[in-house]
């Protein structure tokens, strides 16, 4: 078996529903399993690891109105697994193990309200907040978060003509760290930055 997963969905009251879909691997458990039982030593072993969720609620008020709330996370990560170096050598190069990996996830909290003001007025609005990371060998780490809202009219005068007007709004931070170490000294660098974007718009269908 090298994942397992679920689904779940259905209603949870006549107005409210839920769907939830989740996975898991186990192909690193499956690998240390046949490794162990067979007694092998290979000079490196990747070791691959992941795991996934989404997760939706939906709400209808009424026949005018619909709103959700989406949450996406998910993780993958590597593991290169070395053998110790026989033989001597310095401690960096014969005490270096299993330090080369990679780490990436990412979470996201999405939330939508749609409302019918009339037969041709229509109005959405979505916001969501995100978070990402990427972790290198625990030496360089990526963080980063973002918000992003966005509020959109959508007016159908006549049936061949559809205009819409919004307005969109982005707020992101970043954080980056590298640190470097030679078993005896360590050196660390970070980096902050954010910024802020947004606008308004208007087009014609």
């Amino acid at each position: 078996m090298l994942d397992a997963s679920f689904s779940v969905e259905g209603p949870l009251t006549p107005k409210l529903s839920l769907l939830t879909t989740a996975r898991r691997s186990y192909i690193a458990n499956v690998a240390s399993f046949a490794l162990n039982l067979f007694h092998l030593s290979v000079p490196m072993t990747v070791v691959p690891y992941y795991w996934d969720l989404v997760s939706r609620l939906d709400y209808n008020p009424n026949p005018l109105q619909h709103m959700f709330l989406t949450i996406f996370a998910s993780t993958d990560a590597f593991d290169f697994i070395t053998q110790p170096r026989r033989g001597g050598g310095t401690i960096e190069v014969a005490g270096a193990r299993d330090e080369l990996s990679l780490n990436m996830g990412f979470k996201s909290l999405i939330y939508g309200y749609d409302v019918a003001l009339s037969d041709r007025l229509k109005n959405e609005l979505r916001a969501s907040l995100d978070q990402s990371k990427q972790i290198f060998s625990s030496r360089m780490n990526f963080l980063d978060y973002s918000l992003y809202l966005r509020d959109e009219t959508t007016w159908k005068p006549y049936g061949f003509l559809t205009l819409r007007t919004g307005l969109d709004g982005f707020v992101d931070s970043a954080k980056d760290e590298f640190s470097v170490s030679n078993r005896v000294n360590a050196a660390v660098s970070a980096n902050n930055e954010a910024y802020v974007n947004g606008g308004a718009y208007a087009r014609t269908i």
